[in-house]
């Protein structure tokens, strides 16, 4: 993820694809831990998650689709750099009409890629009993709440990248 005033190390490559092919990775690895499981609650809590997962990154390759052909101007550019310097000389796509539909899709997929009630079901406390978690403790628990920690900050930052980059001189 690009950080405001670090330039070096970034080319003008398919970010926007690496971050939407390396989103689904904690979802991935949370199917494949609930699935190794013996208990019952971790393959109802698998096919849970499969299900949000497939609702949410459909919509988020159409919003990636959707920056990249208006960024490309007749193509399609997938370079997260290429986007902010759009954006920097043509103003943030949150102020142009014909972004809108692409930002409150971005807002509405939110909740689903991050886990948030009521897209939590995979994991719900009160039906299926940590769901796919139910028999993880100690480091291997803590790994699957700091990757769903991460990709919080990862898609929080990813909306900010698309939206509203800035210049960090200002």
């Amino acid at each position: 993820m690009p950080v405001p005033g670090v330039t070096k190390g970034l080319t003008d490559m398919g970010d926007l694809l690496v971050y939407f092919y390396l989103l689904p990775l904690p979802a991935i690895a949370l199917m494949i831990g609930g699935s190794a499981s013996g208990s019952p609650f971790g393959s109802l809590g698998f096919s849970r998650e499969m299900t949000v997962m497939f609702s949410y990154e459909v919509p988020l390759l159409l919003i990636i689709l959707a920056v990249a052909l208006k960024v490309g101007q007749g193509g399609a550019e997938f370079s997260l750099g290429a986007v902010a310097a759009h954006q920097a000389t043509h103003g943030q796509f949150i102020f142009n009409p014909t972004m809108i539909p692409a930002f409150l899709a971005y807002l509405m997929v939110l909740p689903g890629t991050m886990g948030m009630v009521p897209f939590d079901v995979p994991e719900a406390e009160t039906e299926i009993i940590e769901g796919p978690l139910l028999e993880y403790s100690g480091p291997a628990l803590a790994f699957f709440h700091l990757t769903s920690a991460l990709k919080t900050v990862v898609v929080l930052g990813l909306g900010v990248l698309l939206f509203f980059p800035g210049n960090p001189a200002d």
